[in-house]
C-alpha cells in the first residue's frame, strides 16, 4: 500500500500510517458486516458482486492513478484513494468471508483437513506474493500493476461463474450429491437442486395456506 500511495504524492509518514491504518479499519469492519449478511445471499452471488466491484474500483483506481501521473492534481490522487477504499469495502464484505467459509462447504469430511492445508498454503503464498511483490511491480511498472489485478481477478470471475457450485443452504449430503453425481457438471446439479428446493418450500406454503383456510 505505501508504494502505491508514494505514487500519489503522500510521502508524509503520519499521512501514510493513517491511511493504512484506514483501509486495515474498514476491511476489518466489512469483514463483520459480510459475515451478517452472508446467509441472505447465495454465495455464487456474493463472490460474483465481490469480484465485480473489485475489477470496476481497481479500473478507477488505474485510470485517476493514470490522470495523476500527467497532471498531479489533487482531485486524482483523492479520487484514487476513495476507490481503494471502496476496494477494501466490496472486498471485505463480498468475498473475504467467502475465503475460510466456500472451502470448508465445498470439502467432504475426509478431505476436509487435507483440503484446507493446501489452502492455507496457497494463501499465504499469495497474501506473501501480494505484500511483498506490489512494491517491486510499482516500482517498475507504476500505476499499470492495477493491470495486473485487473486480468487475475477477470480471469477468476470467468472460472466462479464456470466452475463454482452453489452451496448455500445445502445440507453435507446435497452438496456431496452436487460432486458425486456422474454426468453432471456440478455448476447446474447445484442450481437445479436449489431451484427443487424453491418450489418444494413455495408448494409447502401452499398447502399451508389451503390447510388453514
Amino acid at each position: 500500500m505505501v508504494p502505491s500511495l508514494q505514487q500519489l504524492g503522500i510521502k508524509s509518514e503520519k499521512q501514510l500510517l493513517g491511511i493504512n491504518i484506514g483501509t486495515t479499519a474498514v476491511y476489518f469492519v466489512f469483514t463483520a458486516a459480510g459475515a451478517l449478511i452472508v446467509d441472505k445471499f447465495r454465495r455464487r452471488t456474493m463472490i460474483f458482486v465481490g469480484l465485480i466491484s473489485m475489477i470496476v474500483f481497481q479500473t478507477a483506481t488505474t485510470i485517476t492513478s493514470w490522470q495523476y501521473s500527467l497532471h498531479a492534481t489533487t482531485a486524482a490522487a483523492a479520487l484514487t484513494i476513495l476507490w481503494i477504499f471502496l476496494y477494501q469495502t466490496f472486498s471485505a464484505t463480498f468475498v473475504a468471508t467467502m475465503h475460510n467459509l466456500y472451502p470448508i462447504e465445498i470439502l467432504s469430511l475426509p478431505l476436509r483437513a487435507k483440503g484446507m492445508g493446501l489452502y492455507g498454503l496457497i494463501q499465504g503464498g499469495a497474501g506473501a506474493a501480494q505484500t511483498y511483490g506490489i512494491g517491486v511491480g510499482i516500482q517498475k511498472v507504476g500505476y499499470k500493476i492495477w493491470v495486473v489485478y485487473i486480468v487475475y481477478n477477470s480471469i477468476q470471475l470467468v472460472l466462479s461463474w464456470l466452475f463454482f457450485p452453489e452451496t448455500s443452504r445445502l445440507s453435507l449430503e446435497e452438496i456431496n450429491t452436487v460432486f458425486e453425481t456422474p454426468g453432471v457438471h456440478p455448476v447446474k446439479m447445484s442450481l437445479d437442486i436449489q431451484k427443487a428446493k424453491k418450489v418444494r418450500a413455495a408448494a409447502s406454503r401452499n398447502e399451508e395456506g389451503s390447510a388453514n383456510r
